[in-house]
């Protein structure tokens, strides 16, 4: 069956870029300073890069991208405990206004038949697992729409609610393997892949910014 879920209900990961390192402020300090640490430009040429705008819808692409790889790469390694597929994802949303949400990223997942009773069975009588979740309950200035407790846990994972079940047992998964170093520094990691990427800046004149960058990096 398909079941359609977000980074908001299954927050493995983030792909929020407002006030994180994932802001798109810190990545162009972060391609700009690259430029800057090389002493063999120019300040002509320092200017240049500077000068650039930071093409934001081209970044969103590429934090999508790089979304995507990191799920791929979580479900491949827990295919032995659940097997689920990622079988589409959707462009980032973005909030008009950053007061009570931030970015998220829906995607569709294939799960079979047994790998839900598969839950139901690690789940049903794990008291670590309620104890875990107990962490999506409300409080003052937050309402959750997580099932949470037993009883609702029980009901969404019989049917009522299976994304929010899928998606709370697979983020417990993760939780579990970040405790023996599994996710690591998921934000890391999406600098280390994007920050990289001198498409980000936008300039007049490509051809001179790319005999530039070339300069730069080759003397790094």
């Amino acid at each position: 069956m398909k079941l359609e879920l977000s980074t908001n209900i299954m927050p493995v990961i983030s792909v929020g870029m407002y006030g994180t390192l994932l802001d798109a402020n810190s990545m162009y300090d972060h391609e700009e300073q690259e430029i800057y640490l090389s002493d063999i430009l120019t300040e002509e040429e320092k200017d240049y890069f500077a000068s650039a705008d930071f093409n934001i819808e081209k970044y969103k692409e590429l934090v999508a991208k790089r979304a995507v790889e990191a799920i791929e790469e979580f479900f491949d390694d827990i295919k032995g405990t659940i097997k689920v597929k990622l079988i589409s994802n959707e462009k980032i949303r973005s909030p008009r206004e950053y007061n009570f949400y931030t970015d998220e990223m829906d995607f569709t997942v294939e799960i079979e038949q047994e790998e839900i009773d598969k839950i139901f069975r690690a789940t049903v009588n794990n008291k670590e697992f309620f104890e875990w979740a107990k962490r999506y309950k409300s409080y003052d200035g937050f309402i959750s729409y997580m099932p949470h407790t037993w009883n609702d846990y029980m009901k969404a994972i019989g049917g009522h609610d299976l994304e929010r079940a899928v998606a709370m047992y697979l983020t417990y998964v993760a939780y579990m393997r970040e405790k023996d170093g599994y996710i690591g520094n998921y934000y890391e990691s999406m600098i280390e892949n994007i920050g990289c990427n001198s498409g980000l800046l936008d300039f007049y004149d490509d051809e001179r910014a790319c005999e530039i960058a070339w300069k730069a990096w080759n003397a790094a």
